[in-house]
């Protein structure tokens, strides 16, 4: 059962990530690939996340919730382990209650120092981490995060009006600037969406003409479990043509309401 705490927090993350300018997409309780397969490709490994973020500069961050709830040591010992482990992820963030967090933080020591010293994994192989000691108060509970996502530069501050200036500026004056920098943003989302659409658009190409030159078929069987790249990257430039179509409705809708002001 998930607790109060675990869905405020991810309603209240949901929310800062889509208002972000440096946020591309947010993901609930997403599955995160751990790069590992089996000999044979038919199995692969994957942890699940609370809250993926993907950047704007292609960096993919993920949140864990460990609440008060969570008493299973066994439970929260393998969700960090596999954790560490992903070669997706970026940075990894644990948010807990505040009187929790030093409990998380030598958990993530132990696994760490297990990692290193006992299995002999690379340090800089292990992905970057940070504890968050959320309160567990709903009337501040949102303020911490934004200021903890902020600190990190995974947002920017909210907008605040100039102290210097006393004058109160026109509501049309106000809806008119709203709108330009929403315009704005949705403009430079536009450009992020086309640079990796082209990206994909690319690799895909290339991926085709090897697989000619080999000799491979549309029809080669692939094992159960296997990740078809091609697949995965017809999916994304189909994802991001109906991206790009939305920004551009969207721009469309945002200049039209510009010029009713």
């Amino acid at each position: 059962m998930v607790s109060t705490y675990t869905k405020k927090v991810t309603k209240y993350l949901k929310e800062i990530g889509e208002t972000s300018k440096r946020v591309l997409d947010v993901t609930k309780e997403d599955d995160i690939w751990l790069g590992v397969q089996d000999k044979e490709k038919r199995h692969s490994t994957f942890f699940s996340s609370d809250i993926t973020f993907q950047m704007t500069n292609s960096k993919i961050l993920v949140f864990q919730i460990c609440d008060s709830e969570s008493t299973d040591p066994k439970k929260i010992f393998g969700d960090f382990f596999t954790s560490f482990l992903s070669r997706e992820v970026s940075k990894i963030y644990f948010i807990t209650p505040q009187n929790r967090e030093e409990y998380v933080r030598n958990i993530c020591k132990i696994i760490k120092h297990i990692l290193i010293k006992k299995i002999k994994v690379d340090g800089k192989k292990i992905v970057k981490y940070e504890i968050f000691g959320i309160t567990e108060d709903p009337n501040e509970m949102k303020n911490q995060i934004m200021e903890k996502l902020i600190k990190e530069k995974i947002t920017q501050s909210p907008l605040k009006t100039s102290p210097k200036s006393n004058k109160k500026e026109s509501e049309p004056y106000m809806e008119e600037k709203a709108l330009t920098e929403m315009m704005d943003y949705f403009k430079e989302r536009t450009s992020i969406i086309e640079a990796n659409l082209k990206r994909a658009e690319k690799e895909l190409k290339e991926r085709k003409r090897l697989g000619k030159k080999r000799g491979l078929k549309e029809s080669h069987v692939i094992p159960e479990g296997y990740i078809d790249r091609n697949k995965d990257l017809e999916e994304q430039i189909k994802i991001s043509k109906e991206q790009l179509k939305e920004c551009e409705k969207t721009i469309e809708d945002i200049k039209k309401a510009i010029e009713d002001i």
